[in-house]
């Protein structure tokens, strides 16, 4: 800039130069907008003291926590098996959260329960055919979440139907 003012063409930017450029710039801005607020820190709220992680009145008031004794109960609660000694607190709305990861878990297990049937009943397949023929069962079967979510939301759409006509 300086060398823009006296009218002469600057021959060299370095990376330095720049980078000395911005933090003067920066340094400057940080002075204009602490005169402006009057010195004043950006975040003056007081840290918390104590455990924050322990269970509180309003931390038990929300139901999105865990509470098991022993570290078997623990990894049953959290699995959702909900094991001796433990007590899972989940709202329904947690449990829509995480369809796709139920889902995939779910076509396995229906993959595995299904796949002698169709094997029983359409044999000297491949297995690629096999797997076609379970995705297409699997894409129309109650036990797939999906489904289970798209048939919840039809019946919520006609029962909103049917109370407004009324």
């Amino acid at each position: 800039q300086r060398e823009l003012e006296k009218g002469k063409v600057p021959t060299k930017v370095t990376k330095k130069s720049m980078q000395r450029d911005v933090a003067k710039l920066v340094s400057n801005y940080d002075t204009e907008r602490s005169k402006i607020r009057g010195g004043v820190a950006e975040d003056s709220t007081p840290l918390p003291s104590g455990n924050v992680n322990a269970s509180s009145a309003s931390a038990a008031d929300d139901g999105h926590h865990v509470s098991a004794s022993g570290v078997s109960a623990s990894i049953a609660a959290l699995e959702g098996k909900g094991g001796r000694g433990a007590r899972l607190h989940m709202p329904s709305s947690m449990e829509d959260r995480h369809v796709g990861r139920r889902a995939r878990v779910a076509f396995k297990q229906f993959s595995s329960d299904n796949l002698q049937k169709i094997k029983e009943e359409k044999p000297n397949m491949r297995i690629s055919q096999y797997n076609d023929l379970l995705w297409e069962r699997w894409q129309k079967s109650p036990l797939n979440p999906f489904v289970q979510r798209a048939e919840a939301r039809a019946a919520d759409v006609v029962d909103r139907e049917k109370n407004w006509m009324l």
